[in-house]
């Protein structure tokens, strides 16, 4: 069993991670760690946590938030909020 990564706080293209949610089941039966998370819009939404982390989940679907979230830089989708900014994290 993998160690859970805290995502809060993080930042995934236009998606912020607020809290961890319950996890689900998959098709396989496998527990999948869900996150809370807010578009830069203000839907909030429930994301499982490797579409954040594999960079398949970005945007909250809406077509202004994807257009947005396209034009990131691919090092901005793990990106962390900081008091002056933006701490880039490399993929």
């Amino acid at each position: 069993m993998s160690k859970l990564i805290n995502l809060s706080g993080q930042r995934f293209g236009t998606l912020l991670v607020v809290s961890q949610s319950e996890s689900r089941m998959d098709e396989c039966g496998t527990s999948r760690p869900m996150w809370n998370v807010i578009c830069d819009c203000g839907t909030n939404l429930q994301v499982v946590g490797r579409y954040l982390l594999r960079n398949t989940r970005k945007h909250c679907g809406s077509s202004y938030c994807k257009s947005i979230a396209e034009t990131l830089p691919d090092n901005f989708v793990n990106r962390v909020t900081t008091p002056n900014g933006f701490l880039l994290e490399e993929k």
